[in-house]
């Protein structure tokens, strides 16, 4: 039986609970790339970057190359998205169908200090079960 020198899922989301509640990280769990690339699969990495930058600006600057690509990916997506649901929004105006945001982009801005710190991977709508064959279609088209 292999030994497996990562740390389990349970230690990882413990040490960065702590960073993100503005405490001092446990030297125990270094801050490498393993450690960002979890954090990042479990969608807090944004987050917990701007946390860091907050509470432990020295810690950031060694960091840095383990989160830039990352930061710049998630910001792109971001506004990759954002682009199309104006796009959305602007089809449905045309066509008077009633919808609404839900989740992501909707709390995105109220409840984050930047949007892009929101993870997102797609666009939430509710619209009216009476209007579902004519978006369909009309996203089918666009």
């Amino acid at each position: 039986m292999q030994h497996n020198a990562n740390p389990t899922d349970k230690t990882l989301r413990a040490q960065y609970t702590r960073l993100l509640c503005g405490f001092s990280p446990d030297k125990t769990q270094p801050l490498d790339q393993f450690f960002w690339s979890s954090v990042w699969r479990e969608g807090v990495g944004a987050c917990l970057w701007h946390s860091l930058q907050q509470h432990s600006p020295a810690l950031t600057e060694p960091l840095r190359p383990h989160v830039e690509h990352a930061l710049r990916e998630q910001t792109a997506h971001t506004l990759i998205l954002r682009t199309a649901s104006a796009n959305v929004l602007q089809l449905f105006s045309e066509h008077n169908i009633d919808m609404l945001i839900l989740r992501g982009q909707a709390v995105a801005e109220p409840l984050y200090p930047s949007p892009n710190l929101r993870p997102q991977t797609d666009i939430d709508l509710l619209i009216r079960d009476a209007d579902a064959a004519r978006v369909e279609k009309m996203l089918g088209e666009a």
